[in-house]
């Protein structure tokens, strides 16, 4: 299905895209972070059928935002830093310019939305924050786009992806330490059946070693889907 392949191939490339914001975070090179201001403009656009753009191009000295839609009233901070510290920061400087907006954040990295969600931040009089509907992360983008109807706008966001994350490029520059740890990891990986006292249950040698060979192969994705 078109659906499905659209759907895997954006889901790959974002998920890279945070593996590489996230190794170039460490190594304090964050030049990719600016480019990827542009990207979620786009894709935010498309996603939720808002109309962003980047006020950093027309506000260098613009504090506490990144992307406003000034017709819906929104404002989003893009960032891979996932602490409660950066949301009140973000929270402090917004003044009454900002007077009306929802703030929201979308984080580049995975489950920030389920361990930030329920905290508590500092108040702001100027706009409105809601934990719960206003934290974004990978995780909770990736869902909105699993359960859109509209298979327009996933194909518009595969395009979008597709153009702006090429995986060849991505995969190439992809730290070799990274590299190392993944294959170390996948190494060490073994298909094993659960015990049983069935008299006749049936090894499968052969497919065991079928899946061993895939499942430690880097060219080769593996999912385990596990029930009872």
């Amino acid at each position: 299905m078109k659906r499905q392949n659209y759907f895997n191939s954006i889901e790959e490339r974002l998920n890279l895209l945070v593996l590489r914001t996230k190794s170039r975070g460490k190594l304090n090179l964050l030049d990719l972070n600016i480019h990827e201001e542009t990207f979620f403009e786009n894709l935010l656009n498309i996603a939720y059928s808002l109309e962003l753009r980047n006020l950093n191009k027309e506000d260098k000295n613009a504090k506490g935002v990144d992307l406003i839609d000034s017709n819906n009233r929104i404002v989003f901070q893009v960032t891979s830093t996932a602490t409660i510290a950066k949301i009140n920061k973000s929270l402090e400087k917004l003044g009454s310019e900002y007077q009306g907006y929802k703030l929201k954040f979308i984080f580049i990295g995975h489950d920030v939305h389920s361990k930030f969600s329920k905290k508590s931040y500092n108040k702001n009089s100027y706009v409105t924050f809601d934990p719960v509907n206003d934290i974004l992360d990978i995780t909770t983008l990736l869902s909105e786009i699993a359960h859109t109807n509209d298979i327009q706008k996933i194909a518009e966001i595969y395009t979008l992806c597709k153009r702006e994350i090429p995986l060849d490029e991505m995969k190439e520059s992809t730290p070799s330490h990274e590299v190392g740890f993944r294959n170390q990891m996948l190494s060490k990986a073994k298909w094993n059946h659960e015990t049983t006292n069935d008299s006749k249950y049936v090894k499968r040698e052969k497919l065991v070693d079928w899946l061993d060979k895939n499942v430690n192969d880097t060219a080769v994705r593996t999912i385990s889907i596990k029930g009872m």
